[in-house]
Formats: structure tokens, C-alpha cells, sequence
């Protein structure tokens, strides 16, 4: 007699049975060095878990002191705030006096990009006078 793939399928989706629990007996020496050593885990996952909470809460007060708002401008919105063309501000970023980032063949300058480039340009626009 030869076996249907169906009941493969049936055998390969059933769950496996667990295995029953170990009986311990907790009584005599052997159960009460068990117990003791149970209840020492025991504290030391609570003090484990504070911690761990405490972490949680300095970890979400940092993310939120330093959270900030990310604005991101491309090369139109950059002739706009600056009125510097995008030829020019390719010889710029060329000449290494304007960071950026691209993302694929798209120029974009991110806030810390523009105040660096404001700082520059204050400067030597100081410098000249």
C-alpha cells in the first residue's frame, strides 16, 4: 500500500508534543539547595530587570533631549535660501567648500551642511572687508 503526499503534509504540519515536566522532590538536603538556589535566581533576575528598567528610562530621556528635527534641502531650495546657481554649487561642493549627499544623480545638503557653508562664507566675506 503506498502513502498519499497528503498525509505527509498532515504529519509535517502537526506541532511536536512537549515533553512532560521532571518531577523534582524538594524535600531532604537536595531540595532545599535546589529551592535556595531558585529563590538567589530569583532576586537576581528582579535586581537584573530594575536595572535593565532603569537603562530604559535614561535610554529614552537621552533619545528624547537629543531628538531634533532633520530637514533635508536639495540643490532648488539651496539656490532659493542662498541664490547661488547649481553650476556654482557644483564647483563648490567640487572644490570641497560645500558638504553634501547624493542619493542616486540628487543633491542634498542637509541643515549642519548649510550653517557650515553660512560660516564660510561669513568668514571670508570678514576677511575681505
Amino acid at each position: 500500500m503506498t502513502k498519499s503526499p497528503q498525509n505527509n503534509v498532515t504529519k509535517a504540519l502537526r506541532k511536536p508534543r512537549a515533553k512532560p515536566p521532571l518531577e523534582i522532590n524538594l524535600v531532604g538536603p537536595v531540595g532545599e539547595l535546589v529551592a535556595a538556589e531558585f529563590a538567589r535566581l530569583r532576586e537576581q533576575n528582579d535586581r537584573l530587570e530594575k536595572k535593565l528598567e532603569s537603562f530604559e528610562k535614561k535610554l529614552d530621556l537621552i533619545v528624547e533631549q537629543t531628538r531634533y528635527p532633520f530637514k533635508i534641502y536639495d540643490e532648488k531650495d539651496f539656490e532659493n535660501i542662498f541664490e547661488v546657481k547649481p553650476r556654482t554649487q557644483l564647483n563648490y561642493r567640487r572644490q570641497g567648500k560645500l558638504n553634501y549627499f547624493k542619493r542616486g544623480v540628487k543633491v542634498f545638503y542637509t541643515q549642519h551642511h548649510l550653517e557650515e557653508y553660512m560660516a564660510r562664507t561669513d568668514s571670508q566675506n570678514i576677511r575681505n572687508d
